[in-house]
């Protein structure tokens, strides 16, 4: 990693801290972002059924579900594995575990209700978006397709990403498993573990020095 790489990935950092943040305080103290997920969720209540909220809500989500993410950070360590990058491969799965530990930490500290019932956990933050950012931008990252002399190709791939991201948070909130807010503070969570994970990155390329 270079010196423009580890400025950007700390410049990630610190607006995904910055934005989560302020979301955090938000939801804590009911200011205009909880106050725009009231009216967010009265709208979507009155112009869709709730079958066809939840049907629209899980197809739109299905990338951060646990199952298309374990599938993808288990295809890509084990390419990474194959392809002699063991540090890849063990960096990308450690960050998708400390994830979730982070993610359930702070639901269990928040402590906020779903926008609808019948979920078993809590809501802030969502943990597919927070999932929909680390887990592909980083499987991105690892494949080097963002990078290289073919721009059209990278923006194609992080506008791919972008919009991942968007419409699985989106989902979310179509589902009525989640406030908008809860969205946009899994965004930053993921956004914050991808630029770690980043930065961390060099340490488990040690890995690759090892041989067995």
């Amino acid at each position: 990693m270079d010196l423009r790489d580890r400025r950007l990935a700390f410049a990630m950092l610190l607006a995904s801290c910055v934005v989560f943040g302020l979301v955090l305080a938000d939801v804590l103290y009911a200011g205009a972002g909880t106050r725009f997920d009231a009216r967010l969720e009265t709208a979507l209540a009155a112009a869709w059924p709730i079958d066809a909220r939840v049907g629209v809500g899980a197809a739109l989500s299905f990338p951060g579900d646990v199952f298309a993410v374990v599938a993808v950070t288990g295809g890509v360590a084990v390419w990474s594995w194959s392809a002699r990058r063991r540090g890849d491969a063990a960096l990308l799965v450690a960050a998708t575990l400390v994830l979730s530990g982070v993610v359930a930490s702070a639901k269990h500290v928040v402590a906020r209700d779903r926008p609808l019932e019948g979920f078993d956990t809590l809501a802030f933050p969502s943990g597919h978006a927070a999932r929909a950012v680390l887990v592909y931008g980083l499987a991105l990252s690892l494949a080097h397709v963002v990078r290289g002399p073919d721009r059209a190709r990278a923006v194609g791939f992080v506008t791919a990403f972008a919009l991942v991201a968007l419409v699985t948070g989106a989902g979310r909130v179509v589902r009525g498993a989640h406030w908008a807010t809860d969205v946009v503070a899994g965004w930053a969570i993921g956004g914050a573990m991808l630029a770690v994970a980043l930065l961390m990155r060099p340490v488990f390329a040690r890995l690759d020095t090892r041989r067995t």
